[in-house]
Protein backbone atom coordinates (compact mmCIF):
# COMPACT_ATOMS: atom_id res chain seq x y z
CA UNK A 1 0.00 0.00 0.00
CA UNK A 2 2.59 2.34 0.90
CA UNK A 3 3.96 2.67 -2.75
CA UNK A 4 0.97 5.25 -3.49
CA UNK A 5 2.59 7.95 -1.18
CA UNK A 6 4.95 9.60 -3.58
CA UNK A 7 8.46 11.81 -1.88
CA UNK A 8 7.32 15.57 -3.22
CA UNK A 9 11.32 17.18 -3.50
CA UNK A 10 10.90 20.78 -2.16
CA UNK A 11 12.15 23.37 -4.83
CA UNK A 12 15.42 24.73 -2.12
CA UNK A 13 16.85 21.29 -2.16
CA UNK A 14 17.93 21.82 -5.85
CA UNK A 15 19.90 24.71 -4.75
CA UNK A 16 24.04 25.41 -5.20
CA UNK A 17 23.88 26.04 -1.29
CA UNK A 18 22.02 22.55 -0.78
CA UNK A 19 24.44 20.56 -3.21
CA UNK A 20 26.98 21.64 -1.22
CA UNK A 21 25.83 21.25 2.13
CA UNK A 22 24.65 17.65 1.27
CA UNK A 23 28.27 16.93 0.09
CA UNK A 24 29.73 18.04 3.21
CA UNK A 25 28.02 15.98 5.23
CA UNK A 26 28.43 12.70 2.98
CA UNK A 27 32.43 13.54 3.84
CA UNK A 28 31.93 14.37 7.08
CA UNK A 29 29.89 10.74 7.20
CA UNK A 30 32.82 8.75 5.64
CA UNK A 31 35.58 10.87 7.71
CA UNK A 32 33.24 9.33 10.61
CA UNK A 33 32.92 5.89 9.35
CA UNK A 34 36.93 5.58 8.45
CA UNK A 35 37.71 7.04 11.94
CA UNK A 36 35.20 4.02 13.77
CA UNK A 37 36.97 1.12 11.74
CA UNK A 38 40.79 2.10 12.57
CA UNK A 39 39.36 2.63 16.08
CA UNK A 40 38.15 -1.07 16.18
CA UNK A 41 40.90 -2.28 14.19
CA UNK A 42 43.34 -0.76 16.51
CA UNK A 43 41.30 -2.32 19.13
CA UNK A 44 41.47 -5.66 18.26
CA UNK A 45 45.17 -5.60 17.56
CA UNK A 46 45.53 -4.46 20.96
CA UNK A 47 43.23 -7.30 22.31
CA UNK A 48 44.14 -9.52 20.02
CA UNK A 49 40.75 -10.77 19.61
CA UNK A 50 36.90 -9.54 18.23
CA UNK A 51 34.46 -7.55 21.14
CA UNK A 52 32.69 -10.62 22.27
CA UNK A 53 28.71 -9.73 21.94
CA UNK A 54 26.30 -12.00 23.68
CA UNK A 55 22.46 -10.87 22.24
CA UNK A 56 19.48 -12.16 23.70
CA UNK A 57 16.27 -11.97 21.83
CA UNK A 58 13.03 -14.08 20.72
CA UNK A 59 9.49 -14.19 21.47
CA UNK A 60 7.94 -11.49 23.10
CA UNK A 61 7.14 -12.63 26.69
CA UNK A 62 9.27 -15.81 26.53
CA UNK A 63 11.51 -15.31 29.34
CA UNK A 64 13.88 -13.08 28.02
CA UNK A 65 13.99 -10.27 30.64
CA UNK A 66 14.33 -13.09 33.08
CA UNK A 67 16.98 -14.47 31.17
CA UNK A 68 18.72 -11.56 31.09
CA UNK A 69 18.63 -10.29 34.85
CA UNK A 70 19.58 -14.02 35.63
CA UNK A 71 22.68 -13.52 33.52
CA UNK A 72 23.61 -9.86 34.99
CA UNK A 73 23.00 -11.28 38.31
CA UNK A 74 25.70 -13.85 37.88
CA UNK A 75 28.49 -12.65 35.26
CA UNK A 76 31.39 -13.04 36.33
CA UNK A 77 33.43 -11.26 33.74
CA UNK A 78 33.60 -7.29 33.02
CA UNK A 79 30.31 -7.45 30.74
CA UNK A 80 28.32 -3.97 29.42
CA UNK A 81 24.67 -5.17 30.39
CA UNK A 82 22.44 -3.64 28.47
CA UNK A 83 18.50 -3.96 28.73
CA UNK A 84 15.98 -3.58 26.42
CA UNK A 85 18.88 -2.22 23.70
CA UNK A 86 19.13 -3.11 20.72
CA UNK A 87 22.51 -4.37 19.35
CA UNK A 88 22.81 -2.12 16.48
CA UNK A 89 22.60 0.78 18.96
CA UNK A 90 25.94 -0.68 20.66
CA UNK A 91 27.71 -0.04 17.49
CA UNK A 92 29.70 2.61 18.79
CA UNK A 93 30.80 0.51 22.38
CA UNK A 94 34.28 -0.14 22.83
CA UNK A 95 34.53 -2.93 25.71
CA UNK A 96 35.08 -6.20 25.18
CA UNK A 97 32.20 -7.47 26.13
CA UNK A 98 28.79 -6.86 25.57
CA UNK A 99 25.41 -8.17 26.41
CA UNK A 100 22.02 -7.19 24.84
CA UNK A 101 18.84 -8.09 25.67
CA UNK A 102 15.90 -7.16 23.35
CA UNK A 103 13.46 -9.43 21.88
CA UNK A 104 12.69 -7.39 18.88
CA UNK A 105 16.29 -8.09 17.57
CA UNK A 106 15.19 -11.24 16.13
CA UNK A 107 14.03 -8.96 13.08
CA UNK A 108 17.25 -7.17 12.73
CA UNK A 109 20.50 -9.16 13.86
CA UNK A 110 21.31 -11.07 10.23
CA UNK A 111 21.46 -6.97 9.14
CA UNK A 112 23.36 -6.26 12.27
CA UNK A 113 25.60 -8.50 11.74
CA UNK A 114 27.01 -7.46 8.38
CA UNK A 115 27.67 -4.04 9.72
CA UNK A 116 29.80 -5.22 12.49
CA UNK A 117 32.14 -7.13 11.28
CA UNK A 118 34.91 -6.17 14.30
CA UNK A 119 32.01 -8.47 17.04
CA UNK A 120 32.05 -11.66 17.50
CA UNK A 121 28.05 -12.47 18.17
CA UNK A 122 27.01 -14.98 20.27
CA UNK A 123 22.92 -15.17 19.61
CA UNK A 124 20.75 -16.68 22.53
CA UNK A 125 17.11 -17.33 21.06
CA UNK A 126 14.94 -17.91 23.76
CA UNK A 127 11.03 -19.07 22.72
CA UNK A 128 8.29 -20.37 24.62
CA UNK A 129 5.14 -23.10 23.66
CA UNK A 130 2.76 -20.54 21.75
CA UNK A 131 0.11 -21.96 23.56
CA UNK A 132 1.47 -19.97 26.43
CA UNK A 133 1.90 -17.18 24.49
CA UNK A 134 -0.94 -15.63 22.85
CA UNK A 135 -2.64 -16.72 26.85
CA UNK A 136 -0.77 -14.72 28.32
CA UNK A 137 -1.50 -11.02 29.77
CA UNK A 138 0.89 -8.43 31.46
CA UNK A 139 -1.33 -7.89 34.45
CA UNK A 140 0.56 -4.29 35.49
CA UNK A 141 0.11 -2.43 32.33
CA UNK A 142 -2.33 -4.76 30.06
CA UNK A 143 -5.00 -6.30 32.78
CA UNK A 144 -7.66 -6.83 30.41
CA UNK A 145 -5.94 -7.99 27.01
CA UNK A 146 -3.89 -10.16 26.35
CA UNK A 147 -0.23 -9.60 25.52
CA UNK A 148 -0.12 -10.34 21.97
CA UNK A 149 -1.56 -12.99 19.42
CA UNK A 150 -0.33 -15.13 16.46
CA UNK A 151 -0.99 -12.06 14.41
CA UNK A 152 -0.06 -8.43 16.76
CA UNK A 153 1.34 -7.85 20.06
CA UNK A 154 1.63 -5.02 22.35
CA UNK A 155 3.71 -2.13 21.72
CA UNK A 156 5.05 -0.12 24.63
CA UNK A 157 7.05 3.29 24.19
CA UNK A 158 6.59 5.71 27.41
CA UNK A 159 2.59 5.93 28.34
CA UNK A 160 1.55 4.59 24.80
CA UNK A 161 0.07 1.24 24.08
CA UNK A 162 -0.50 0.28 20.84
CA UNK A 163 -1.37 -3.00 19.35
CA UNK A 164 0.26 -2.85 16.53
CA UNK A 165 3.83 -4.52 16.64
CA UNK A 166 4.23 -7.83 14.40
CA UNK A 167 2.89 -10.96 16.71
CA UNK A 168 4.25 -14.51 16.85
CA UNK A 169 3.75 -15.56 13.36
CA UNK A 170 6.17 -13.00 12.16
CA UNK A 171 8.74 -13.27 14.59
CA UNK A 172 8.75 -17.28 14.24
CA UNK A 173 9.42 -17.04 10.68
CA UNK A 174 12.68 -14.92 11.79
CA UNK A 175 13.56 -17.55 14.16
CA UNK A 176 13.67 -20.28 11.89
CA UNK A 177 16.39 -18.42 9.90
CA UNK A 178 18.19 -18.22 12.76
CA UNK A 179 17.58 -22.12 13.89
CA UNK A 180 21.21 -24.03 12.92
CA UNK A 181 23.38 -21.53 12.99
CA UNK A 182 26.67 -22.00 15.14
CA UNK A 183 26.61 -19.18 16.95
CA UNK A 184 22.49 -19.33 17.77
CA UNK A 185 21.70 -21.11 21.23
CA UNK A 186 17.77 -21.63 21.29
CA UNK A 187 16.84 -21.59 25.12
CA UNK A 188 13.05 -22.53 26.09
CA UNK A 189 11.69 -20.43 29.12
CA UNK A 190 10.37 -24.13 30.25
CA UNK A 191 13.64 -24.94 30.56
CA UNK A 192 14.66 -22.11 32.69
CA UNK A 193 11.98 -22.97 34.69
CA UNK A 194 12.82 -27.24 35.72
CA UNK A 195 16.27 -26.59 35.43
CA UNK A 196 18.10 -23.00 35.46
CA UNK A 197 21.62 -24.06 36.26
CA UNK A 198 21.58 -26.35 33.59
CA UNK A 199 21.06 -23.36 31.07
CA UNK A 200 23.81 -21.37 33.12
CA UNK A 201 26.13 -23.72 32.02
CA UNK A 202 24.71 -24.43 28.73
CA UNK A 203 25.31 -20.76 28.06
CA UNK A 204 28.66 -20.32 29.59
CA UNK A 205 29.92 -23.09 27.16
CA UNK A 206 28.09 -21.60 24.45
CA UNK A 207 29.18 -18.09 24.90
CA UNK A 208 33.19 -18.49 26.76
CA UNK A 209 31.44 -16.23 29.64
CA UNK A 210 31.71 -17.19 33.31
CA UNK A 211 29.25 -17.12 36.05
CA UNK A 212 29.13 -16.91 39.76
CA UNK A 213 26.27 -17.93 41.67
CA UNK A 214 22.70 -19.03 40.73
CA UNK A 215 20.39 -18.30 38.15
CA UNK A 216 17.89 -19.47 40.65
CA UNK A 217 18.84 -16.65 42.64
CA UNK A 218 18.12 -13.85 40.53
CA UNK A 219 15.22 -12.58 42.29
CA UNK A 220 16.79 -11.56 45.49
CA UNK A 221 19.05 -9.08 43.55
CA UNK A 222 17.54 -5.73 43.26
CA UNK A 223 16.28 -5.10 39.88
CA UNK A 224 14.62 -2.07 38.30
CA UNK A 225 11.03 -1.01 37.93
CA UNK A 226 10.73 -1.65 34.48
CA UNK A 227 12.23 -4.97 35.02
CA UNK A 228 9.78 -5.92 37.27
CA UNK A 229 7.12 -5.24 35.69
CA UNK A 230 7.82 -6.94 32.15
CA UNK A 231 8.27 -9.75 34.89
CA UNK A 232 4.85 -9.73 36.09
CA UNK A 233 6.54 -8.75 39.62
CA UNK A 234 9.77 -9.97 40.97
CA UNK A 235 9.57 -13.82 42.03
CA UNK A 236 11.47 -17.19 42.32
CA UNK A 237 11.68 -19.65 39.53
CA UNK A 238 8.71 -22.43 39.73
CA UNK A 239 8.02 -25.00 37.55
CA UNK A 240 4.59 -25.48 37.10
CA UNK A 241 3.02 -28.62 37.08
CA UNK A 242 0.26 -27.70 34.47
CA UNK A 243 1.70 -25.68 31.45
CA UNK A 244 -0.02 -22.31 32.14
CA UNK A 245 -2.21 -22.26 28.79
CA UNK A 246 -3.86 -25.80 29.92
CA UNK A 247 -5.60 -23.73 33.14
CA UNK A 248 -8.83 -22.95 32.58
CA UNK A 249 -8.99 -18.94 32.43
CA UNK A 250 -6.70 -19.14 29.69
CA UNK A 251 -7.31 -22.73 27.53
CA UNK A 252 -10.06 -21.13 25.34
CA UNK A 253 -8.06 -18.48 24.68
CA UNK A 254 -5.52 -20.63 23.50
CA UNK A 255 -7.78 -22.86 21.58
CA UNK A 256 -9.61 -19.90 20.26
CA UNK A 257 -6.20 -18.90 18.48
CA UNK A 258 -5.32 -22.45 17.49
CA UNK A 259 -8.92 -22.36 15.36
CA UNK A 260 -8.28 -19.17 14.09
CA UNK A 261 -4.72 -20.21 12.91
CA UNK A 262 -4.03 -23.38 11.87
CA UNK A 263 -0.56 -23.74 11.12
CA UNK A 264 0.37 -22.45 14.58
CA UNK A 265 0.00 -26.28 15.21
CA UNK A 266 2.79 -26.78 13.23
CA UNK A 267 4.66 -23.72 15.09
CA UNK A 268 4.40 -25.82 18.51
CA UNK A 269 5.77 -29.26 16.96
CA UNK A 270 8.87 -27.58 15.20
CA UNK A 271 9.91 -25.88 18.20
CA UNK A 272 9.67 -29.35 20.00
CA UNK A 273 6.59 -29.23 21.84
CA UNK A 274 3.97 -31.66 22.41
CA UNK A 275 0.90 -31.73 20.17
CA UNK A 276 -2.21 -30.21 21.89
CA UNK A 277 -4.74 -32.91 21.60
CA UNK A 278 -2.32 -35.54 23.00
CA UNK A 279 -1.62 -33.10 26.05
CA UNK A 280 -5.34 -32.49 26.78
CA UNK A 281 -5.91 -35.91 26.34
CA UNK A 282 -2.52 -36.98 28.62
CA UNK A 283 -4.33 -34.23 31.23
CA UNK A 284 -7.90 -35.58 30.87
CA UNK A 285 -8.66 -31.81 30.23
CA UNK A 286 -11.82 -31.69 27.39
CA UNK A 287 -11.40 -28.84 25.13
CA UNK A 288 -13.80 -26.02 25.27
CA UNK A 289 -16.12 -24.83 22.52
CA UNK A 290 -14.94 -21.68 21.14
CA UNK A 291 -16.79 -18.91 19.03
CA UNK A 292 -15.55 -17.52 16.22
CA UNK A 293 -17.81 -14.61 15.47
CA UNK A 294 -19.05 -14.68 11.52
CA UNK A 295 -21.60 -11.70 11.80
CA UNK A 296 -22.96 -8.95 13.88
CA UNK A 297 -24.04 -4.99 12.82
CA UNK A 298 -21.83 -2.67 11.35
CA UNK A 299 -23.08 0.99 11.94
CA UNK A 300 -22.64 4.07 10.07
CA UNK A 301 -24.01 7.64 9.11
CA UNK A 302 -23.65 10.73 6.78
CA UNK A 303 -24.76 13.51 5.79
CA UNK A 304 -27.35 14.17 2.56
CA UNK A 305 -24.84 15.94 0.61
CA UNK A 306 -23.18 15.00 -3.18
CA UNK A 307 -20.00 13.58 -1.75
CA UNK A 308 -20.85 11.51 1.63
CA UNK A 309 -23.83 10.14 -0.41
CA UNK A 310 -21.98 8.40 -2.83
CA UNK A 311 -19.52 7.52 0.07
CA UNK A 312 -22.48 5.41 1.44
CA UNK A 313 -23.67 4.29 -1.81
CA UNK A 314 -19.79 2.48 -2.30
CA UNK A 315 -19.78 1.18 1.33
CA UNK A 316 -23.30 0.06 1.06
CA UNK A 317 -22.21 -1.70 -1.98
CA UNK A 318 -19.34 -3.26 -0.53
CA UNK A 319 -20.65 -4.58 2.57
CA UNK A 320 -23.64 -6.18 0.33
CA UNK A 321 -21.45 -7.81 -1.37
CA UNK A 322 -19.58 -9.43 1.61
CA UNK A 323 -23.15 -10.37 2.83
CA UNK A 324 -22.64 -8.17 6.17
CA UNK A 325 -25.56 -6.55 7.64
CA UNK A 326 -25.64 -2.79 7.79
CA UNK A 327 -27.49 0.35 9.93
CA UNK A 328 -26.70 3.25 7.96
CA UNK A 329 -28.31 6.56 9.38
CA UNK A 330 -28.54 9.92 7.41
CA UNK A 331 -28.19 13.02 9.61
CA UNK A 332 -28.57 16.51 8.62
CA UNK A 333 -25.63 18.49 8.43
CA UNK A 334 -24.17 20.93 11.17
CA UNK A 335 -22.08 23.53 11.09
CA UNK A 336 -18.70 22.01 9.89
CA UNK A 337 -16.89 18.75 9.71
CA UNK A 338 -15.90 18.30 13.28
CA UNK A 339 -19.66 19.46 14.24
CA UNK A 340 -20.41 16.42 11.65
CA UNK A 341 -18.64 14.25 13.41
CA UNK A 342 -19.16 15.12 17.09
CA UNK A 343 -23.25 13.65 16.77
CA UNK A 344 -21.33 9.64 16.10
CA UNK A 345 -21.76 9.17 19.94
CA UNK A 346 -25.34 9.10 19.72
CA UNK A 347 -25.71 7.48 16.52
CA UNK A 348 -23.51 4.58 18.26
CA UNK A 349 -25.86 5.05 21.71
CA UNK A 350 -28.99 4.74 19.70
CA UNK A 351 -27.49 1.59 17.64
CA UNK A 352 -26.35 0.19 20.69
CA UNK A 353 -29.70 0.47 22.44
CA UNK A 354 -31.79 -1.04 19.12
CA UNK A 355 -29.83 -3.47 17.91
CA UNK A 356 -28.63 -6.53 19.91
CA UNK A 357 -24.90 -8.22 20.09
CA UNK A 358 -21.79 -6.75 19.04
CA UNK A 359 -21.47 -3.49 16.96
CA UNK A 360 -18.99 -2.79 14.62
CA UNK A 361 -18.95 1.55 13.55
CA UNK A 362 -17.02 2.65 10.37
CA UNK A 363 -16.72 5.75 8.94
CA UNK A 364 -18.90 5.58 5.37
CA UNK A 365 -15.96 6.28 3.69
CA UNK A 366 -13.84 3.09 4.44
CA UNK A 367 -13.30 0.18 2.41
CA UNK A 368 -14.25 -3.47 3.59
CA UNK A 369 -11.67 -5.79 2.57
CA UNK A 370 -13.44 -8.93 4.01
CA UNK A 371 -15.31 -10.17 6.73
CA UNK A 372 -13.65 -8.46 9.72
CA UNK A 373 -16.14 -10.58 12.01
CA UNK A 374 -13.51 -13.45 12.90
CA UNK A 375 -10.78 -11.35 13.69
CA UNK A 376 -12.72 -9.46 15.95
CA UNK A 377 -13.70 -12.54 17.75
CA UNK A 378 -10.69 -12.06 20.00
CA UNK A 379 -12.53 -9.02 21.75
CA UNK A 380 -15.26 -10.84 23.01
CA UNK A 381 -14.39 -10.19 26.39
CA UNK A 382 -14.26 -5.92 26.14
CA UNK A 383 -17.21 -3.56 25.67
CA UNK A 384 -15.26 -1.32 23.36
CA UNK A 385 -12.58 -1.46 21.11
CA UNK A 386 -10.58 0.77 19.49
CA UNK A 387 -7.39 1.62 17.33
CA UNK A 388 -4.38 3.36 19.44
CA UNK A 389 -1.49 4.01 16.88
CA UNK A 390 2.07 3.74 18.07
CA UNK A 391 2.08 7.65 18.05
CA UNK A 392 -0.49 7.49 21.18
CA UNK A 393 -3.30 8.82 18.97
CA UNK A 394 -6.84 7.07 19.23
CA UNK A 395 -8.29 6.65 15.53
CA UNK A 396 -12.60 6.49 15.90
CA UNK A 397 -12.94 5.61 12.27
CA UNK A 398 -13.61 1.78 13.34
CA UNK A 399 -14.54 1.25 16.69
CA UNK A 400 -16.01 -2.56 18.03
CA UNK A 401 -18.73 -2.31 20.77
CA UNK A 402 -19.96 -5.18 22.48
CA UNK A 403 -23.42 -6.02 24.03
CA UNK A 404 -22.53 -5.45 27.80
CA UNK A 405 -23.39 -2.81 30.58
CA UNK A 406 -19.91 -1.19 30.62
CA UNK A 407 -20.35 -0.19 27.06
CA UNK A 408 -23.53 1.67 27.40
CA UNK A 409 -22.15 3.41 30.30
CA UNK A 410 -19.46 4.76 28.13
CA UNK A 411 -21.61 5.57 25.37
CA UNK A 412 -23.84 7.79 27.93
CA UNK A 413 -20.23 8.83 29.46
CA UNK A 414 -19.21 9.81 25.74
CA UNK A 415 -22.63 11.15 24.18
CA UNK A 416 -22.64 13.67 27.67
CA UNK A 417 -19.18 14.65 27.25
CA UNK A 418 -19.61 15.25 23.26
CA UNK A 419 -22.42 17.85 24.04
CA UNK A 420 -20.78 19.68 26.34
CA UNK A 421 -17.78 19.78 23.57
CA UNK A 422 -19.18 20.19 20.39
CA UNK A 423 -16.38 21.88 18.39
CA UNK A 424 -13.63 18.97 19.87
CA UNK A 425 -13.02 16.30 17.91
CA UNK A 426 -14.91 13.33 18.93
CA UNK A 427 -11.89 11.08 18.60
CA UNK A 428 -10.34 13.41 21.33
CA UNK A 429 -12.97 13.34 23.71
CA UNK A 430 -13.02 9.24 23.81
CA UNK A 431 -9.63 9.04 24.06
CA UNK A 432 -10.09 11.37 27.09
CA UNK A 433 -12.57 9.13 28.77
CA UNK A 434 -10.66 5.92 28.17
CA UNK A 435 -7.46 7.12 29.55
CA UNK A 436 -9.05 8.65 32.76
CA UNK A 437 -10.16 5.58 33.31
CA UNK A 438 -6.89 3.35 32.65
CA UNK A 439 -5.30 5.85 35.14
CA UNK A 440 -7.42 4.52 37.90
CA UNK A 441 -6.34 1.70 39.91
CA UNK A 442 -7.48 -1.67 38.36
CA UNK A 443 -9.73 -2.60 40.57
CA UNK A 444 -11.73 0.80 40.21
CA UNK A 445 -11.88 0.64 35.99
CA UNK A 446 -15.18 1.08 34.79
CA UNK A 447 -14.92 0.11 31.21
CA UNK A 448 -13.12 -2.82 29.77
CA UNK A 449 -10.94 -1.82 26.64
CA UNK A 450 -8.90 -3.28 24.05
CA UNK A 451 -6.49 -1.55 21.62
CA UNK A 452 -7.63 -2.80 17.92
CA UNK A 453 -5.11 -3.64 15.48
CA UNK A 454 -3.91 -1.33 12.78
CA UNK A 455 -5.30 -3.68 9.62
CA UNK A 456 -9.08 -2.84 11.62
CA UNK A 457 -8.15 0.91 10.94
CA UNK A 458 -6.19 1.64 8.39
CA UNK A 459 -5.31 4.81 6.97
CA UNK A 460 -5.26 4.01 3.09
CA UNK A 461 -1.70 5.12 2.05
CA UNK A 462 -0.16 3.42 5.28
CA UNK A 463 0.34 7.24 7.44
CA UNK A 464 1.18 5.50 10.71
CA UNK A 465 1.17 2.10 10.05
CA UNK A 466 4.80 -0.35 10.24
CA UNK A 467 3.15 -3.80 9.81
CA UNK A 468 -0.25 -5.27 9.13
CA UNK A 469 -0.60 -8.65 8.91
CA UNK A 470 -1.63 -10.29 6.06
CA UNK A 471 -3.03 -6.65 4.67
CA UNK A 472 -5.90 -4.22 5.97
CA UNK A 473 -9.26 -5.29 6.73
CA UNK A 474 -11.33 -2.22 7.27
CA UNK A 475 -9.44 0.40 4.89
CA UNK A 476 -10.42 4.24 5.58
CA UNK A 477 -10.79 6.44 2.44
CA UNK A 478 -10.39 10.04 4.05
CA UNK A 479 -13.11 11.29 2.06
CA UNK A 480 -12.29 14.86 4.27
CA UNK A 481 -9.43 15.37 1.95
CA UNK A 482 -11.66 16.29 -0.84
CA UNK A 483 -12.57 18.91 0.89
CA UNK A 484 -10.12 20.18 2.94
CA UNK A 485 -6.68 19.21 0.71
CA UNK A 486 -7.96 20.71 -3.07
CA UNK A 487 -5.01 20.44 -4.52
CA UNK A 488 -2.87 18.97 -2.40
CA UNK A 489 -1.09 15.24 -3.68
CA UNK A 490 -2.40 13.94 -0.73
CA UNK A 491 -6.01 14.06 -2.55
CA UNK A 492 -4.39 12.55 -5.44
CA UNK A 493 -3.05 9.82 -3.75
CA UNK A 494 -7.14 9.09 -2.35
CA UNK A 495 -8.40 9.59 -6.08
CA UNK A 496 -5.81 6.89 -7.38
CA UNK A 497 -6.88 4.52 -4.69
CA UNK A 498 -10.79 4.96 -5.26
CA UNK A 499 -9.62 3.80 -8.78
CA UNK A 500 -8.21 0.94 -7.69
CA UNK A 501 -10.84 -0.44 -5.77
CA UNK A 502 -13.79 0.65 -7.31
CA UNK A 503 -12.24 -0.10 -11.05
CA UNK A 504 -15.24 -1.86 -12.99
Amino acid sequence: MKELVKSVTPPWIKTPARKVLNAQRKASRRIASARFRLTHAILRLKRGQKQQHLVVLGFARSGATMLFSMISSTIQDTVTMKKEVSAGQTRHMYHPRICTERPRDVFDILDIEKTMPFRDFKIVCVVRDPRDLVSSKQDLTVPFQYFQGMDYLMFREGNVLSYSDPGISAMYERIRQLLGRDNVLLVRYEDILSDPEAVKDQIAAFSGFSFEGRFSDFHTKKISTPLEEALNGSRPVEEKDVPGWMKPERLERAMQQLKMYPEMEDMIAQLGYQPTTEMLDEAGIRAPEVTIWDKGHIVAFHTPDPLYTQEAARFRARLDTLGLASDITVVPPRKDWVENCAIKPSIIQDARHRLTGPLLYLDVDAYVHKNPWPMLSQHQDCDIGAYINPNGKLLSGTILINDTPGARDLLDEWVRRQTDQQSTWDQKVLQEIILEDEARPISERLYRFHRLTPCMTYIFDGQGTDYLYEGPIVEHLQASREVKMAGSPLLAHRQERLKELFRT
